[in-house]
């Protein structure tokens, strides 16, 4: 084990020395010299001062989908209802991600969550189960992750259902 941690220690000391960062095709980032920012890297080859005077922060930019856990909600005229949502979203600023908000997954979540909620609430059981509401929910969730820095593409239904006891009232 000694053997291993003098080996992690060498390499640490050699990435002292590194004066480029390679950004991948499908990345963008940051470079923060001395922790302020500095200037922003896209795909390529990007030279940097060395012994950690420049540090890169970097982060993937092509389209992810994320599914989101179920949501208990109810609409404008009381009805019940559980909804699973996937997100198709990317980030669009890199520096408002990295640099203004603290963990991309968790500030999409949040923006998607309150929006789905707002809207649902809004909206009759009638209007939630036409085709073009995921549009509806599309644009206003759009509008509130922006100012994060993520562009969302599209907010879907991955299933809708009214629960059973309360669907039978109705």
């Amino acid at each position: 084990m000694g053997f291993e941690k003098l080996i992690d220690v060498l390499l640490e000391f050699i990435d002292l020395f590194r004066f480029w960062q390679v950004v991948d095709q499908y990345e963008e980032g940051v470079v923060l010299r001395l922790g302020k920012y500095n200037r922003t890297l896209g795909p390529g080859i990007h030279w940097m001062l060395p012994l950690a005077l420049e540090r890169a922060m970097l982060d993937t930019v092509t389209v992810r989908t994320t599914a989101m856990s179920s949501l208990d909600l109810t609409t404008y005229e009381d009805q019940a209802l559980r909804l699973d949502c996937i997100v198709r979203w990317k980030i669009k600023d890199i520096y408002k991600v990295l640099l203004e908000t603290e963990g991309v997954d968790d500030v999409l979540k949040d923006a998607t969550y309150a929006t789905i909620s707002k809207v649902v609430r809004a909206h009759t059981w009638d209007d939630i189960i036409k085709p073009d509401f995921s549009d509806t929910l599309t644009k206003e969730a759009r509008k509130r992750a922006f100012r994060y820095g993520v562009e969302i593409e599209a907010v879907e239904f991955g299933d809708l259902v009214r629960p059973i006891h309360l669907a039978l009232l109705s």
